[in-house]
């Protein structure tokens, strides 16, 4: 991840799920069974990542979605309480559940730059993510002794 090329652009709330094609209403339903591990590695030092602890855990207040759906005269990067700004070296590793609502910081850092790698498991109504021609085939899973 790096700063976005639009400088005008606000840091905004979100689950990463709310991009796909399911409607959010499913997305609540589906909540507690969608595992979505986002692991960042910065490359330099930077407060890049804000998140509301434990919304992984439950669905949003009112406040939240009209925030992270810019309803009822909220906008996305409206503040939100309980949020939590995380500040990380170079080389630290951070692991939080990508259905948590948050949203980078881009506006703190001058540069901001990560290795981030998402996971996560699999689901019949997010299958069309996953890309095939990536992952290992019949052939050389049966190669792999621990294959959970």
């Amino acid at each position: 991840f790096f700063n976005p090329l639009d400088v005008v652009r606000k840091n905004y709330w979100h689950r990463d799920m709310q991009y796909s094609h399911i409607p959010d209403e499913q997305q609540q339903q589906l909540h507690h069974q969608l595992t979505s591990l986002h692991v960042r590695i910065p490359l330099v030092d930077e407060t890049g990542i804000e998140l509301i602890p434990h919304s992984h855990k439950q669905w949003d207040s009112e406040l939240e979605r009209n925030v992270r759906f810019a309803m009822n005269g909220q906008e996305q990067h409206n503040d939100l309480p309980h949020s939590q700004l995380i500040s990380l070296k170079q080389g630290d590793v951070l692991v939080f559940n990508a259905q948590m609502i948050h949203r980078g910081r881009y506006d703190f850092n001058a540069a901001r730059l990560a290795l981030d790698i998402c996971m996560g498991t699999a689901h019949p109504l997010i299958d069309g993510f996953r890309d095939r021609t990536v992952q290992p085939t019949a052939q050389e899973l049966t190669q792999i002794e621990n294959r959970q």
